[in-house]
């Protein structure tokens, strides 16, 4: 992604439609697939500025792997420690 576009990513994934929509989806898979007597471990390759990530982490155990510096830093910015850089 182009560097310049995080801070506003940043800003605006909270709101934008395929954010918001990725996060439901997960949200509703897990509702009606899962188990409330566990906590998942899972990883999101591509993880971004960390919106998805942090609602994993919600209910799950969620790691985050994001090809970019400038990505990790806005998850780390976020409070979301279980991100780093790396590919897949």
């Amino acid at each position: 992604m182009d560097e310049d576009l995080y801070p506003l990513y940043y800003r605006e994934e909270g709101n934008w439609w395929w954010s918001a929509g990725r996060r439901a989806l997960a949200t509703s898979l897990w509702r009606r697939y899962g188990s409330p007597r566990t906590r998942p471990r899972l990883l999101e390759v591509g993880c971004g500025t960390g919106g998805l990530l942090r609602e994993l982490s919600s209910w799950a155990e969620a790691y985050g792997l994001d090809l970019e510096r400038e990505a990790v830093a806005v998850c780390q910015e976020r409070g979301i420690d279980r991100a780093c850089q790396g590919s897949l």
